[in-house]
């Protein structure tokens, strides 16, 4: 429901930051380096470049694309990311936390404070948006 504009809307307001995107065509791009190594090489670029943010664009399909080495490499990289160095994990998913393996929710924890969960408009604002009506009672206006 929106990634698509939503990642780029929050980069936009990040915009003095050094950002290194985790999609797959770069990840899997350069066929001179392993997927492993291409994770190690942008994490020292965060670390190198700070305030950095590591953007993954749709982890759920990350995740299931990847391999379990790929993985446990990641799950390391972030273990290793000291809480004081100003560096920002911004991870969408489509669809629901629940749907992402096991061990991809544990990486970013479980708690309230480590994510944000959009709903989707209801069908008076969707309709006020699309129908030119009043927004709280859906009266065209």
């Amino acid at each position: 429901m929106g990634q698509a504009w939503l990642g780029p809307a929050i980069l936009h307001h990040l915009e003095g930051f050094h950002v290194q995107s985790l999609d797959l065509g770069t990840l899997m791009g350069d066929s001179a380096r392993t997927v492993e190594a291409g994770l190690v090489q942008l994490f020292v670029e965060a670390k190198r470049h700070q305030p950095s943010v590591i953007f993954i664009p749709s982890l759920n399909q990350w995740s299931a694309a990847i391999s379990d080495t790929a993985r446990s490499t990641l799950k390391a990289l972030l273990d290793g990311v000291p809480s004081s160095d100003p560096i920002l994990i911004l991870a969408l998913v489509d669809g629901e936390l629940r749907d992402l393996p096991r061990d991809v929710r544990g990486w970013f924890g479980l708690g309230r404070d480590n994510r944000l969960t959009l709903e989707g408009p209801s069908i008076v604002c969707f309709l006020a948006q699309h129908l030119n009506c009043d927004k709280t009672t859906g009266a065209d206006v």
